[in-house]
């Protein structure tokens, strides 16, 4: 299987999971969702990486739903990036990556990518 068609497949099983394993109640569907997502990055890549950071701090904001975005770059490993996005709900965050799927956007993140990302969903308490 391709690469870039393994991550794709990989991403698309990481969304489901996530969002499979989340059960809502009538209040908490009213409560804004955190995204913690962590990218590995190849080192080759990291340059590049990082302006697409850039432009995911700018532009994710304006996407119907998100609320803020925050990108950290490990201290000890400059190679590990890690996002939190505020999100008004699953069902959003589930439409925006399906957009960044269908794009094509995704296969060239994860292009830059060493391992397929790592996230999950949680709600502050």
């Amino acid at each position: 299987m391709k690469r870039r068609t393994l991550f794709k497949s990989l991403a698309l099983i990481l969304i489901l999971s996530v969002t499979h394993s989340v059960a809502k109640t009538p209040k908490e569907s009213n409560m804004d969702i955190q995204l913690i997502i962590t990218f590995n990055i190849k080192k080759d890549k990291l340059p590049s990486f990082m302006k697409i950071m850039k432009a995911v701090k700018k532009d994710l904001p304006q996407v119907e739903g998100c609320k803020e975005v925050e990108v950290f770059q490990r201290d000890q490993d400059k190679y590990t990036i890690t996002l939190i996005e505020t999100w008004e709900s699953i069902e959003k965050h589930k439409t925006h990556i399906k957009h960044v799927i269908d794009s094509g956007d995704w296969n060239y993140i994860s292009s830059h990518l060493t391992s397929e990302p790592k996230s999950h969903y949680y709600q502050k308490i």
